[in-house]
């Protein structure tokens, strides 16, 4: 079954795509989840949105699904609009063990003392000064985190459910989905020679592989369909494949309410 989707030949496609301005190639996004307690107002959340050095997944409760999203990322976000002692116990009554950062307005920064001493990594005054995020940003670069932030597609994967995550929306991929969109990711919207991603996903580059190949690129394209990504994977004639941002799905503004 050939997979179908947008095709261009290797000569029309760049070689290597920029990084976000003033970041090295083979920058990565660090998966966030934000929490927000309260009317906490999104202007002031907007620096902290807006840098392409996190990837903010924001939300307001704390579901099972999202628990499990929370023991994946690099940190969580706190930000709580009023009794920011309570929005830590919240989250951490529900299981949340990762690296903890407040974000607080300046009425609540008196209360970081004893924020700091309940074990959260950091507080930060709202909106988020830029030297602040340089510092967190530095912080949370030296900690690791199971999922990665894909760079083309602003997805989230994660290794351990198989799950590929864009803004609210989730797909579960199987194991040979989500080791072929991993190996694409690797190659920062790079075109991706198809023998490589046989020998890398099904460690040979045999024609029955080639064959299989294309079948598993017409699902992940399905796939990634649903989760509003239209013309992610690109046909590389007579080369490969390649990660497209293509036609997304509006997510509306990263500081948008979840």
């Amino acid at each position: 079954m050939p997979p179908s989707g947008p095709e261009r030949s290797f000569d029309e496609l760049p070689t290597k795509r920029p990084p976000p301005s003033g970041f090295p190639h083979g920058f990565r996004p660090l998966p966030v989840l934000l929490l927000r307690r309260g009317d906490v107002r999104p202007r002031a959340l907007e620096s902290l949105c807006d840098d392409p050095r996190f990837e903010l997944l924001q939300v307001r409760q704390l579901s099972p699904e999202w628990r499990s999203v929370a023991n994946h990322v690099a940190a969580i976000f706190i930000a709580p609009e009023r009794e920011p002692l309570g929005a830590l116990t919240y989250a951490l009554t529900a299981g949340l063990s990762g690296p903890i950062v407040m974000l607080l307005p300046k009425r609540l920064m008196r209360e970081s003392d004893d924020l700091i001493a309940a074990g959260v990594l950091a507080c930060v005054t709202l909106p988020a000064s830029k030297p602040d995020r340089d510092r967190l940003a530095r912080s949370l670069r030296t900690r690791s985190s199971l999922a990665r932030v894909d760079i083309t597609l602003r997805l989230m994967l994660d290794p351990i459910s198989r799950t590929v995550r864009y803004g609210r929306r989730s797909v579960t991929l199987s194991q040979r989905e989500f080791a072929l969109l991993y190996c694409l990711s690797t190659s920062s919207g790079r075109p991706m020679p198809a023998d490589e991603l046989m020998r890398r996903v099904w460690h040979n580059a045999r024609l029955d592989s080639r064959q299989r190949l294309d079948v598993y690129i017409y699902q992940l394209r399905r796939k990634l369909g649903q989760l509003g990504l239209r013309g992610a994977i690109e046909t590389v004639r007579g080369y490969g494949y390649a990660l497209s941002a293509g036609k997304r799905a509006t997510r509306g503004p990263r500081h948008r309410r979840a």
